[in-house]
């Protein structure tokens, strides 16, 4: 199994630690949780992790499509989103970048570790 080194950006730190059980669990090795898009671009910047999971919906004056759009432009590090409903205006926003995917917050543990194997894949 590929391991990977993650960078975790969520907007409720309760549900962050529970995706940084889950993703512990598949191997894969959580450098840090953040509740900023901001923070996340700075600690994407100084980690330099293999790959980002970002709620879609971040606060701050960076939004996460920003952040997740420039993590990607500046230092070739995937985003993995993860949302409980993407809003039209988001998806819209979403389609031109090079996000790593889009997933549901509440998704299977199956389908999360089939996401990150395949962002490690491609890399």
């Amino acid at each position: 199994m590929t391991t990977g080194r993650i960078l975790i950006a969520g907007v409720d730190r309760l549900d962050a630690l529970d995706l940084q059980q889950r993703i512990s669990r598949m191997g894969h090795l959580v450098l840090a949780i953040t509740t900023s898009s901001h923070e996340a671009l700075h600690l994407a910047a100084r980690l330099r992790p293999d790959a980002v999971v970002m709620d879609l919906q971040l606060p701050g004056l960076v939004d996460s499509i920003q952040a997740g759009t420039q993590v990607w432009a500046r230092f070739g590090i995937p985003v993995l989103y993860l949302s409980e409903h993407v809003p039209e205006v988001d998806f819209q926003r979403l389609w031109p970048t090079s996000l790593a995917g889009l997933l549901s917050k509440h998704t299977t543990v199956l389908t999360l570790h089939q996401a990150l194997e395949e962002m490690f894949a491609r890399q």
